[in-house]
């Protein structure tokens, strides 16, 4: 038996009696309830572009020479240009007193790129 707030339990899973007695109540805020009215503003960030390039060459007469069409698929990931650092290195760290600076575990590389962003 577990205690929690609800009192001892014999449950199979005594996970399910832990938290607020109060969950569920009139009054008792929950993540869908900040999110629901969020919700038809919402959308997925795409990080994927599709670029279109074409191209005419022509003579000083305005025949056609030549066409082109160009295609590219551009995904921007989270990765430093440094592989040095993996992506869940933080770029900037916190200190006690909630003042911000750069971190000290980038590359000097992937420093130096995130001081001009």
């Amino acid at each position: 038996m577990e205690p929690s707030d609800l009192g001892r339990n014999e449950f199979r899973t005594p996970e399910a009696a832990k938290g607020s007695r109060f969950a569920g109540l009139p009054g008792y805020v929950i993540q869908s309830d900040l999110l629901k009215p969020l919700a038809n503003t919402q959308s997925v960030r795409d990080d994927t572009f599709r670029i279109r390039t074409y191209g005419d060459a022509r003579d000083p007469g305005g025949k056609l020479l030549a066409r082109a069409w160009c295609e590219a698929i551009v995904q921007r990931t989270p990765n430093y240009l440094d592989p040095a650092n993996t992506a869940d290195v933080p770029a900037r760290e916190m200190d006690g007193s909630g003042r911000f600076s750069n971190s000290t575990k980038l590359s000097p590389l992937n420093l130096r790129i995130r001081k001009k962003a």
